[in-house]
């Protein structure tokens, strides 16, 4: 084995152990626990805030322009905010390790309509512990974490997850 497919071997590894990982084995924040509070600038100059988004499901999806499985999940994403948006529900894409114009070129092509912001110094992907990306959470009307993904998400999913926290939010 040569030690450049030896090194591809142990990436690999740590990609799926990544992935397959309890998010509360990497100390970040899990189903039931307060989400972090942060603010973001979205791509077109408004302020998103997680507690201006109380009383609301908020949808955050980790991603970045040169991520394949984040390509893949993007017009899932662009779907269910169309569907949903006229509910009580929100959606904030966060662009992470990624820069403004790459990020404007990947929302134009994928014709994403939803808020999308770049976390250009990497604070809110540390308060969230993304090791890997995409990453996709979703937090109840009270604030509290209600899925925390790691991993390309897939549509049906998606959607499942939407559909049963904005039933559980009748309560």
């Amino acid at each position: 084995m040569s030690k450049s497919s030896y090194v591809k071997g142990i990436i690999l590894c740590l990609v799926f152990t990544l992935w397959l990982v309890d998010p509360a084995a990497c100390g970040a924040p899990v189903s039931g626990e307060i989400a972090p509070s942060f603010r973001l600038t979205t791509i077109d100059g408004r302020t998103f805030s997680l507690d201006a988004s109380k009383g609301k499901v908020v949808v955050i999806n980790f991603w970045a322009s040169w991520c394949g499985p984040c390509r893949v999940e993007a017009p899932y994403f662009e779907k269910a905010y169309r569907e949903f948006k006229a509910r009580r529900i929100e959606f904030i894409g966060i662009a992470v390790d990624d820069s403004p114009n790459d990020v404007k070129a990947f929302i134009k092509r994928e014709g994403l309509s939803f808020p999308i912001g770049l976390d250009d110094t990497g604070d809110i992907a540390k308060l969230y512990k993304v090791n890997a990306l995409p990453k996709t959470i979703i937090v109840g009307k009270d604030g509290r974490i209600k899925l925390n993904r790691m991993g390309l998400i897939r549509e049906a999913d998606l959607f499942s997850e939407i559909k049963r926290n904005l039933a559980m939010e009748k309560d």
